[in-house]
């Protein structure tokens, strides 16, 4: 009995490891998905005269659709543990943040990779 319920508990941890990595592994599918359209969207603005801040608005206005799926998915991962309203608005606050840190990191790199292509630069890898 003791070997078939110690077997029934390492299956339970290996399946919620899994749940765990599979969580992660949507929230970077739709974090790439956005980088993928915000970089697109910014290739096909580098041909209008405007500055490198007009053109990372436009790719994220372009790209909305991505950015409030990538969003929910976050604000999701943030609180689907939460048990109690502090937990909860922990969760949030924390999302939050980590999604303004995000959204600015990608704004600077569209913004790079303009100034890059306006100077003939190629970008670092």
């Amino acid at each position: 009995m003791t070997i078939k319920y110690s077997l029934a508990v390492a299956l339970l941890a290996v399946l919620l490891a899994s749940c765990a990595q599979m969580r992660e592994l949507r929230g970077n599918v739709a974090g790439n998905e956005y980088l993928d359209c915000l970089n697109s969207a910014a290739d096909e603005y580098m041909s209008s005269p405007t500055g490198a801040d007009q053109i990372a608005t436009a790719a994220h206005a372009r790209c909305w659709s991505e950015w409030s799926a990538y969003r929910e998915r976050i604000a999701h991962e943030y609180t689907v543990r939460a048990r109690s309203p502090e937990e909860l608005q922990l969760g949030r606050d924390k999302a939050d943040a980590y999604l303004r840190q995000f959204e600015a990191d990608a704004r600077k790199a569209v913004m790079t990779r303009v100034v890059q292509r306006t100077y003939g630069v190629e970008p670092a890898r």
